[in-house]
This record gives C-alpha cells, sequence and structure tokens, in this order.
C-alpha cells in the first residue's frame, strides 16, 4: 500500500542488491537463485514501485520536481538568441536517484519505448543516464533525448527529435491536470522558511564566518600542542 509522499517498499532494495550480485560479482560467488525466480523479485518490486509512485499522476510531476522545466528553459533561452548565451553551459549534470527517471519517463510517456534485456518493460537498472542534445538544423532548434545504460551497447532513443517549442507544450499538457510541482508538493511555507534564512544581514553571516574562524584556530592549536600527548613506546 502507498505509504505517503515518497512510498518505498524495502523489496525494491532487494531487488537492486541481486541486480548489483549479477553485475559485479563472478559466477561462484553469486547466491543461488534461479531466472524464475529473478524474473519473480524483479516484476514484484517493479510493480510495487511503479504503482505506489505513479499511478497517481501527481507523483510523476512531483519525482520530476522543477528539472524538465530548468532544462527546456536553458535551451529555450539558446533558440531566442539563435546562440548560447553568456553564462548558459555547455553541458548540464543532474545526478539523482531513479525516480527523477521514472517520473520523467510518465510524464513523457517514454516507458512504453524502454526495452531491455530480460527486464520489464520500462524499468532502468543503477547507472542508467538520460542524455539530451540541442541540435541547430536549418535554423530551426531541436531536441534528441537518449538514454545510456551500463552493459548495453549504443544509445536507446527515448523520444525521437522534438522541436524545442513542441517539447515545452508537452510539459504544459502534462501539468495542466494537476499543476505543477510546487502545486502538488505544496511548497509555500518551505519557500519562506528558506527565504527567511537568505534574508539574514551581512552582521549574521559575519559573525558566522567570526565564530567558524575561532573555532578552527582553537583546533589548529590544539592539535599542535605536543606535550599533551604521550610518546608510545
Amino acid at each position: 500500500m502507498p505509504g505517503g509522499p515518497n512510498p518505498h517498499a524495502w523489496i525494491g532494495d532487494v531487488s537492486d542488491l541481486l541486480d548489483s550480485f549479477r553485475e559485479n560479482l563472478p559466477a561462484q560467488d553469486q547466491p543461488k537463485y534461479t531466472k524464475k525466480s529473478y524474473d519473480a523479485l524483479t516484476n514484484l518490486a517493479f510493480e510495487l514501485e511503479q504503482r505506489s509512485h505513479f499511478d497517481d499522476p501527481r507523483g510523476a510531476i512531483m519525482f520530476a520536481g522543477e528539472f524538465p522545466n530548468k532544462l527546456l528553459t536553458t535551451f529555450e533561452s539558446i533558440e531566442a538568441e539563435d546562440k548560447r548565451p553568456k553564462g548558459v553551459p555547455k553541458v548540464r549534470m543532474f545526478a539523482c536517484s531513479r525516480e527523477l527517471e521514472y517520473g520523467l519517463s510518465h510524464m513523457f510517456g517514454w516507458e512504453t519505448g524502454i526495452r531491455l534485456p530480460n527486464q520489464p518493460p520500462g524499468r532502468v537498472l543503477a547507472g542508467s543516464t538520460i542524455i539530451w542534445e540541442l541540435w541547430r538544423v536549418n535554423g530551426k532548434y531541436y531536441v534528441d533525448t537518449l538514454m545510456h545504460q551500463p552493459g548495453v551497447k549504443g544509445l536507446l532513443e527515448l523520444q525521437k527529435r522534438t522541436p524545442v517549442a513542441e517539447y515545452r507544450e508537452e510539459y504544459v499538457n502534462t501539468t495542466k491536470a494537476t499543476g505543477d510541482w510546487k502545486k502538488v508538493c505544496d511548497v509555500k511555507e518551505s519557500m519562506m522558511s528558506l527565504e527567511s534564512i537568505e534574508s539574514h544581514g551581512p552582521m549574521f553571516w559575519l559573525g558566522v564566518i567570526a565564530l567558524v574562524t575561532i573555532v578552527a584556530m582553537l583546533a589548529y592549536r590544539r592539535g599542535f600542542r605536543h606535550a599533551e600527548y604521550q610518546l608510545i613506546q
């Protein structure tokens, strides 16, 4: 049964552990199991995770968070100026758990096209990486959406080359029914607390720096007072 805003069944950890054994341990060191039992465990763990997280459409919005909007905003800024604006990096990297990948997958419908050997449709293994490439073709900008999966040769195409504007339209259409992640997660109160932290004046931060400096100096002096230590014979 779903268990809160981030339900997680322990059996998913067991399934991931067995995947790790299969990928990294020599055959003689692996636990004894049959293909039938492995498939049964994998399918059950994946089904529990997907249903508890994503049967409610708000789950995909929550796990994807601000990521898709940030990604598209970057591409749109390049398209608007017809070049990479100053301060926009050539490459961005965001490291996260697979829940982000699954959230994006359910938002954009990629799960139907993800087919990995010996895995349920839509499941990805640990270490998977999604790659977005921005292409300029005949003056128009397009996005390629690809996935690298360790142990699988080549890249898996998650979505065909898509114009930036159409990508944005897909995102907007997905969030229409539920609202964006801020509405789903009701972040108003937490954002207020964050703003109160950031609103401290210069004297507050000067005091923090002074305190840290004093503590560091005391630790340094204590570390070099050799008289407090006895030589071990």
